[in-house]
């Protein structure tokens, strides 16, 4: 079973490449994205298995399965290697394969941050702005669920002075007036959770 990434909510169709202890590709098969369950997990169906020893990348695409069902048209946006959980029945790819946690360093007088992210091979783009309130001793800020890093996409960050307010509603609107630091182009990194942004 593989959990579809919550912030795409457009993915349609994966496609699954199974490769050998040596690297070598041994087939893939392509799958239409349907009857996702409650915690957003997509069954592959009975005749599907991972074997032990193999290896097993999968891509999400934003796009329906072509006619004969030899691959996925649109855009992919997350690609992403595994090996599988044979104790597990069935084996469950869950966000934490390829999603992290953030924590962004906040610089003197930032009271809002804004998350920007770009997914490969494609136009699609999320945005998140969140007000700073707790801050940890090492002078981080641990950005809430489900703003997530996603392997594959790139991600912009910036720290604002100011967060707009509605008046009338007292909603949060976003982030607002200067720009106190700014970071670019950094490729989603799961080696540590949560993953450290720091500004130069």
């Amino acid at each position: 079973m593989v959990q579809i990434p919550l912030l795409l909510s457009q993915i349609s169709c994966l496609i699954i490449t199974e490769y050998d202890q040596t690297g070598q590709e041994q087939g893939s098969r392509v799958f239409s994205v349907d009857n996702v369950d409650s915690n957003d997990y997509f069954y592959l169906g009975d005749n599907y298995f991972a074997q032990e020893g193999f290896y097993y990348s999968i891509q999400f695409f934003i796009g329906q399965p072509s006619d004969d069902h030899s691959t996925c048209w649109g855009y992919r946006t997350i690609s992403t290697p595994y090996l599988p959980n044979l104790l597990e029945d069935p084996w469950m790819i869950g966000l934490q394969y390829f999603t992290v946690q953030i924590k962004a360093q906040v610089v003197p007088n930032a009271s809002c941050i804004s998350m920007l992210s770009i997914y490969e091979y494609t136009p699609y783009w999320e945005r998140w702005d969140v007000i700073i309130d707790t801050i940890d001793p090492d002078g981080y800020f641990q950005l809430p669920d489900p703003v997530w890093a996603y392997l594959g996409a790139k991600h912009s960050f910036a720290e604002y002075e100011a967060a707009r307010i509605d008046p009338n509603t007292g909603n949060f609107l976003g982030c607002s007036e200067q720009v106190l630091a700014f970071s670019s182009s950094l490729e989603t990194d799961i080696t540590t959770d949560p993953w450290a942004i720091t500004f130069g």
